[in-house]
């Protein structure tokens, strides 16, 4: 699967998730939590699943020293030579992953804004959402150390979405 129908998909969950009504002590049909429900899933303690990941490519990967927001929920898996990192905030208002993957950024991703770090790493930002002005959740892509970085987040003042990613990927 491409990178490009990856980050769509993903994207289309965490805005139709958002979107509903749910708490973090929700439940499903079968009375699962939602932390149970990651779990299902596949996801463990994000710090296990990083220790997996590094594991599993022969090397260690840099993460953020900065969050956007006091995540209540942290969690990751890995699959496919791909590490996922989820993190929310109590209320579920709040989504931010973390996707690594030891391949190439094929190219750029549709419809995105290219920006440079101060160490002048180019960065795409990709806005989606119902339309350009109503963002649900903001992507942005880099590569570091032959690994590509996807970060995604979904916060409940959109217009800092940009500079807060920006800020994030500063710290990686």
């Amino acid at each position: 699967m491409n990178l490009f129908l990856k980050v769509v998909l993903s994207s289309l969950c965490i805005f139709l998730y958002s979107t509903t009504n749910l708490s973090l002590q929700a439940t499903s049909d079968e009375g699962m939590s939602v932390h149970e429900l990651y779990q299902s899933m596949g996801y463990i303690d994000h710090d296990l699943a990083v220790q997996e990941y590094q594991q599993e490519i022969g090397d260690n990967i840099d993460l953020p020293k900065t969050l956007p927001f006091e995540p209540d929920l942290q969690l990751g898996k890995t699959n496919d030579d791909k590490l996922t990192l989820a993190f929310t905030d109590e209320d579920q208002r709040q989504f931010f992953q973390i996707y690594v993957e030891r391949k190439p950024l094929e190219k750029k991703p549709i419809e995105s804004e290219t920006h440079e770090l101060i160490n002048g790493t180019e960065v795409y930002i990709q806005h989606v959402g119902p339309s350009p002005d109503e963002s649900q959740v903001t992507w942005l892509f880099f590569e570091k150390d032959e690994l590509t970085y996807s970060l995604s987040l979904n916060h409940e003042d959109t217009s800092a979405n940009r500079s807060k990613l920006m800020e994030i990927a500063e710290s990686i």
